[in-house]
């Protein structure tokens, strides 16, 4: 099986609005992931996911909950449960570090690695840097570790290899 990995694989556009209400932070969205790149059988069309997410603010480390459903190529949801820590370095530097684990529904399994039940699908590390242009736009680069938990996937290897260096860049604005 060869990957053409190199270059920019994956756009993604997001809109969301998030809201804090006491030490929580809530997020609602939606997400529509492109693949430029793409060709091939191990490459898989443009689609799109809402999502909602939870976390619990605090000075130690920030848990959250986020929960997607991809309404485009999937038709299934995808979950998460993470831990986040930040650290601001110096006036507009923040470094950060997330520790997650995924698990998607049987129509997200299958779609993505061609197993049939649901359940714990990935674990992922990683660290971000995230600059603050101005007030409102921010640039940031992230370096990530996954591996796929579920055995079915990590035997079919439909869409990545069972663990993947990965990292992106983005720029973000705020309103």
């Amino acid at each position: 099986k060869s990957h053409t990995f190199g270059g920019l694989n994956e756009i993604d556009y997001t809109v969301s609005y998030s809201i804090d209400v006491r030490d929580f932070s809530l997020e609602v969205g939606h997400v529509w992931y492109t693949f430029p790149k793409a060709n091939g059988s191990d490459y898989f069309g443009s689609t799109h996911e809402v999502f909602g997410s939870v976390a619990y603010n605090n000075e130690i480390v920030t848990p959250s909950v986020s929960v997607s459903y991809d309404c485009g190529a999937v038709d299934g949801f995808y979950g998460n449960v993470a831990l986040n820590k930040e650290v601001e370095v110096a006036d507009r530097l923040t470094l950060g570090m997330d520790v997650s684990l995924g698990a998607g529904d049987s129509d997200y399994l299958d779609y993505y690695f061609g197993e049939s039940s649901s359940g714990l699908m990935d674990f992922t590390v990683d660290v971000y840097a995230s600059y603050a242009l101005t007030d409102n736009v921010s640039i940031g680069a992230k370096l990530a570790w996954t591996s796929l938990i579920d055995s079915g996937a990590r035997d079919n290897e439909v869409y990545w290899d069972e663990d993947i260096l990965w990292g992106g860049i983005n720029l973000a604005a705020s309103f």
